[in-house]
């Protein structure tokens, strides 16, 4: 099935109003299923700082298998975004993520109508690509997704269509208070 926007557009500004995020931060979740441990997630929030003229903020989180998981299957992830302070949307976003031996690095930009990846696997050249969006909705990467769902007060019932970035994928997300 091809991706078609028009049948469900984002919501406009989805969860963008401050306060978003906060300098300082740092949460560790431990990830469980029926009591044995899976993985360690870590989100991390950076001071403010100036990048190419704009007042950004940096948040980082990780994600790593942990415990009995870890033997059989070894992955560890960093997501890095850039997100801009006035606005709470991302500007750039980095994610590292190594599965055993392999290593996928992609690299995104965001501007309007589209989101330009960069991804490069282990010692192969890079490759670009673009990922078209409708130049009026709102592109977040996973971080800003997260701080944004976190920060969502809105009535049990409210639906609301979001559009993130990780790695190469973009993915379309209906979510509903409840």
């Amino acid at each position: 099935m091809a991706w078609n926007p028009s049948v469900m557009p984002a919501t406009p500004d989805f969860a963008l109003a401050p306060p978003f995020l906060f300098p300082g931060e740092l949460a560790t979740y431990r990830v469980s299923l029926l009591g044995v441990e899976m993985a360690d997630y870590t989100i991390a929030v950076g001071q403010p700082a100036m990048v190419d003229g704009r007042r950004v903020i940096v948040a980082e989180s990780r994600i790593r298998t942990a415990g009995l998981v870890a033997r059989f299957k070894h992955v560890d992830d960093v997501y890095t975004s850039w997100i801009d302070a006035a606005t709470n949307r991302p500007f750039e976003f980095k994610s590292e993520e190594r599965e055993g031996d392999n290593l996928e690095i992609a690299h995104s930009t965001f501007a309007p109508g589209e989101c330009v990846v960069r991804l490069t696997e282990n010692d192969h050249p890079a490759v670009d690509q673009v990922q078209k969006v409708d130049p009026g909705e709102q592109v977040l990467d996973l971080n800003t997704m997260l701080f944004a769902l976190r920060g969502w007060d809105a009535a049990e019932g409210t639906t609301a269509t979001v559009d993130a970035m990780r790695s190469t994928n973009l993915w379309r997300m209906r979510i509903t208070v409840g």
